[in-house]
């Protein structure tokens, strides 16, 4: 065992290890040098100071870009602000925004679901720490979570939509012009319907027949009935495996152009029903003078 000058005792050769340092002092100098940074602050309370992280997360990153599309400008890189005293902890932090705006006291944080829901208490102190120095927090909180703030954005979607982008821009103005808080709520849209297929398919020239033309309709049951537009869309008529087609009810479109016949044609089945489509016995001379 070595005595040390400063009292306490280590184990080591007398005459090799009598200049050894005290690691017991070392300790505790760097336990009393760290209260002392924790009990002062570092800078001067709301000095905007360079962050030492420089890691953007991607959601982050498309905030910044669709804001700056927008005109606003926003500091480059991360820069944190010096806050004032923090009881929980008992120390003075240095918080970094997400976003700091450029010539103002606001910055945006953005709050995504996977990695803030249940840290509201969090949130709300560094909230408060950086009100207490000066800066408006607006928060862009995505996938449904709470507010914790006067000017969140509370978006369902975990994506960063257009819309949220605009109510985050509102919350901007608002809080940079020192207006009251307000909760913006951005709702998730909805699975956009399927589009209606349309029932009338393509009108196409017969292949057997002259001046004979095929039509296709979707029927309610979602069957799809093949007739004939026959004597140029005199009457419309339907075949059965190798019949000749045969009437079903007349047309009277032998006499209007071939771009008017969809119009008519889409009318004259929205109006018919199963039952309609029935072939008639009548011959095509007997159509003919109908």
């Amino acid at each position: 065992m070595v005595r040390l000058p400063c009292g306490h005792a280590i184990k080591g050769h007398p005459q090799r290890d009598a200049r050894t340092e005290c690691g017991t002092c070392k300790r505790e100098a760097y336990a009393l040098a760290r209260e002392v940074a924790r009990s002062t602050p570092r800078f001067p309370p709301g000095t905007i100071v360079q962050s030492v992280s420089t890691a953007i997360s991607k959601t982050e990153r498309q905030v910044r870009d669709k804001l700056l599309g927008l005109g606003i400008q926003v500091h480059k890189g991360r820069s944190g602000i010096q806050c004032g005293h923090e009881p929980g902890r008992n120390n003075f932090p240095i918080l970094t925004p997400d976003i700091l705006i450029s010539k103002t006291k606001v910055c945006v944080e953005v709050d995504p679901a996977y990695t803030h829901a249940g840290k509201e208490t969090v949130d709300e102190t560094r909230n408060e720490l950086l009100a207490e120095v000066g800066w408006t927090v607006v928060r862009l909180r995505l996938g449904g979570l709470k507010a914790v703030g006067q000017h969140d954005v509370l978006v369902e979607s975990e994506a960063v939509n257009n819309e949220a982008i605009t109510a985050l821009a509102a919350a901007i103005s608002d809080a940079t012009a020192g207006l009251p808080g307000v909760i913006r709520r951005v709702e998730k849209k909805q699975a956009t319907a399927a589009r209606k297929k349309f029932r009338l398919g393509a009108i196409t020239e017969h292949k057997y027949y002259d001046n004979a033309f095929h039509v296709s309709w979707t029927l309610d049951s979602g069957a799809v009935l093949r007739a004939e537009a026959m004597d140029s869309g005199l009457y419309l008529a339907i075949a059965t495996k190798w019949e000749a087609p045969r009437f079903i009810r007349p047309l009277d479109l032998h006499q209007r152009p071939r771009k008017e016949w969809r119009s008519t044609l889409h009318q004259v089945l929205e109006n018919m029903d199963g039952s309609d489509f029935v072939r008639s016995q009548l011959s095509p001379g007997a159509i003919t003078c109908l």
